[in-house]
């Protein structure tokens, strides 16, 4: 299964492509965009084991399409 890796920064998307824009736990989160964001993408971490694990301590992870805010 492949995960998601930052966008390298280029001289058109800075080095803060791929940063967290917020942590919100619960079983009904929400986040509000700024705006001036390129894309927003939800990751939903679960508190149970990895079934196979690449780290110690891994846990199961659900990641959304990303979803795009803004056009450069």
């Amino acid at each position: 299964m492949a995960l998601l890796l930052a966008l390298r920064p280029t001289p058109r998307h800075g080095p803060d492509v791929g940063a967290v824009l917020a942590e919100v736990e619960g079983t009904a989160p929400s986040c509000e965009p700024r705006g001036d964001e390129l894309y927003v993408r939800a990751v939903v971490t679960s508190s149970r084991p990895q079934a196979s694990p690449a780290t110690e301590g891994e846990v199961e992870q659900a990641w959304v399409q990303p979803i795009v805010v803004a056009r450069p």
